[in-house]
């Protein structure tokens, strides 16, 4: 092949590569995987079921798609809640030994469940910035219009571009992915730090694997995820 086509080729090639769309790239941010470290503060070390709390909690992200997944007592327990932005939907699928619960929530309903977990509150931008797993990390405080729940201090990054990345959480007036904050749940207080950032190419499968789960309502859901916690806070 002589040199003039062997360029005219390599051009072809490169043509037919840009003409099938742009492919991932890790410096587009939209595409990963974050590693958080867990902490129950509430709990104390030598509490007998402190070794079946997860300690690790794993966010993959896809543009308008998120997953956070908590796993315990190799793999007895394990909780996967799914936020898509794209339809509006939003999943919690609890797995317990050889049972499996999922509730499904849609649209409107979304916002009203996640706010009668938590009083309203203001955002307060401090102006502080730190670093967290290698990103610049924005503090705020969250105010709370009740009294006698004490104010909050969350670190947030812009850096990894979800688009409203807490639109299905308690947090939905925070701009930013949350790489320092904490939530109660169940009567559970948890502490998350991102420990590790990595951006790849997440498969859609991920966000829909989930078979055999059975269908349950809000209520149903609380009460058997209250059973299970309830025995931490002896």
């Amino acid at each position: 092949m002589s040199q003039y086509f062997r360029y005219s080729f390599i051009i072809l090639i490169t043509a037919l590569l840009f003409a099938c769309g742009k492919s991932y790239s890790p410096e587009d941010k939209s595409e990963g995987k974050i590693i958080y470290h867990v902490e129950y503060p509430d709990v104390s070390d030598d509490h007998f079921m402190k070794s079946f709390l997860p300690d690790e909690m794993e966010m993959v992200f896809q543009g308008k798609k998120t997953m956070n997944s908590l796993k315990a007592g190799m793999g007895t327990f394990k909780s996967d809640m799914v936020c898509n932005l794209e339809d509006s939907t939003m999943g919690q699928y609890v797995k317990v030994f050889t049972k499996k619960y999922k509730l499904l929530v849609n649209g409107k309903d979304i916002l009203p469940m996640i706010q009668r977990e938590m009083p309203d509150y203001t955002i307060e931008k401090t102006g502080v910035t730190k670093y967290i797993a290698d990103l610049p990390a924005e503090e705020v405080i969250l105010h709370f219009t009740e009294d006698s729940i004490p104010d909050m201090t969350f670190y947030y990054t812009s850096e990894i571009k979800i688009e409203n990345p807490n639109w299905c959480t308690p947090f939905y007036k925070v701009p930013g992915v949350l790489l320092q904050y904490e939530y109660t749940k169940y009567g559970m207080r948890m502490v998350f730090t991102a420990q590790k950032i990595e951006f790849r190419k997440i498969d859609d499968e991920i966000f829909t694997d989930f078979k055999g789960y059975k269908e349950l309502t809000q209520d149903e859901m609380d009460e058997q995820m209250n059973e299970i916690f309830e025995s931490f806070n002896y």
